[in-house]
């Protein structure tokens, strides 16, 4: 399409996103209705699916299709730090299944149902845990004078694992803990004690 009329900077944002769309512009334009699912639902792979919700959205949105939406620095960022969640998500996953190399054993639908749950109900309580124990340490980080960057807050995930012991017996009664949360460790004590 000639966009010889356009500014320099017109024709720079032409068929580009212009930062990220705002709430309200994600809400109108990219929230998909059962008539746009009934159109996507067709394609044949879930990556097809995808690209054709992301270009269906994105002419909405901008009222043209990009050429390539990897080329778009928004857009790849985006999709970066989703496949970072998760794969984050993922790795934490096949840490808690490791015993049985991630791999389903049960020979019945049933059986395999369980222990796919099973996996996601203790995966969820670890990212519950780490995230409340995370708040709780920077809300005491910020008490104590020292400077938390609300951007590096946003960067912190739920997903670390390296404190927790995947072997051995696991007990589920609740301690009964005042404030609801175990005492933190005190960064100044030695391992002895």
């Amino acid at each position: 399409m000639p966009v010889e009329f356009l500014t320099d900077e017109q024709a720079a944002k032409y068929a580009a996103y212009d930062g990220a769309p705002s709430r309200t512009e994600l809400e109108r334009f990219f929230f998909l209705d059962d008539a746009d699912r009934a159109l996507i639902e067709p394609k044949r792979r879930a990556h097809n699916r995808l690209g054709f919700a992301v270009q269906m959205t994105t002419v909405r949105f901008l009222g043209v299709s990009l050429d390539d939406p990897a080329d778009e620095p928004g857009y790849r960022r985006q999709t970066k730090s989703q496949a970072n969640l998760q794969e984050g998500r993922h790795s934490l996953a096949r840490k808690i299944f490791h015993g049985r190399s991630g791999q389903l054993y049960q020979r019945y639908q049933d059986g395999m149902e369980d222990q796919i749950g099973t996996l996601g109900l203790v995966l969820n309580a670890l990212v519950q845990f780490n995230t409340r124990y995370m708040d709780a340490a920077v809300n005491q980080l910020r008490a104590d004078g020292f400077d938390v960057r609300d951007e590096d807050v946003a960067r912190l995930s739920p997903f670390v694992r390296h404190h927790v012991n995947m072997l051995g017996r696991y007990s589920f009664q609740l301690p009964d803990l005042p404030g609801g949360l175990r005492p933190r460790r005190d960064p100044d004590a030695t391992d002895e004690e």
